[in-house]
């Protein structure tokens, strides 16, 4: 369960990274990517020590275990604030964004896979903290044990997630605009022509 999710989560992470112009799209590659990867390994070593028979082996591979899961969550807020950063960004400066996109942005379908994406990304961070809150207090906390909390804070929260990013692909959205895309492009192109050439005149 915990490999399957970190390809979605990063998922969540890079859709950012094709809307941010203010930043090279590698840097959030670079920096997502990689601690996602060390979270998942740090998560699978503390697992398997765990179950060591020695206790004291075993006690310290719940917290190795544990700090994998607060690792996780870290990541996740920390692109929570750069999202909304971003969003701030635009909101106060509607040209922020590359002018070159804005018929894909006004299609309905494109704000939809905004909001799957929001409410996905809003699914998995609620896991991720449910998932720290079950393990605080070791394998032995009522909270691990109870099955009703798991399927709903674990499994239906990823399985929704999942569909949302699997309805809403992007890809669905390119391809529907794309005569939408040639024509603003082109009226792009007009523009600048029509100044170039009235300057010249001038």
């Amino acid at each position: 369960m915990e490999e399957s999710t970190d390809y979605y989560q990063n998922a969540t992470f890079m859709n950012l990274r094709h809307m941010d112009p203010s930043n090279n799209p590698i840097n959030y590659t670079r920096l997502f990517v990689p601690c996602t990867v060390l979270a998942f390994l740090v998560q699978i070593i503390g697992a398997g020590l765990s179950g060591h028979p020695d206790q004291d082996k075993a006690t310290i591979g719940v917290y190795i275990l544990f700090a994998g899961m607060l690792w996780q969550v870290l990541i996740m807020t920390i692109f929570l604030l750069i999202a909304v950063y971003f969003a701030y960004k635009v909101s106060v400066n509607k040209n922020y964004l590359d002018q070159r996109f804005t018929a894909i942005r006004k299609t309905s379908f494109f704000k939809g896979i905004m909001l799957a994406f929001g409410g996905a990304f809003t699914l998995f961070y609620a896991r991720s903290i449910y998932r720290v809150v079950e393990l605080a207090n070791g394998f032995g906390s009522h909270i691990m044990h109870n099955e009703t909390l798991f399927l709903v804070l674990d499994g239906a929260l990823c399985t929704l997630a999942v569909l949302l990013l699997s309805v809403f692909h992007p890809g669905f959205a390119f391809k529907r605009t794309k005569k939408a895309i040639q024509v603003d492009t082109e009226s792009i192109l007009m523009k600048r022509k029509l100044t170039f050439e009235f300057s010249s005149l001038v």
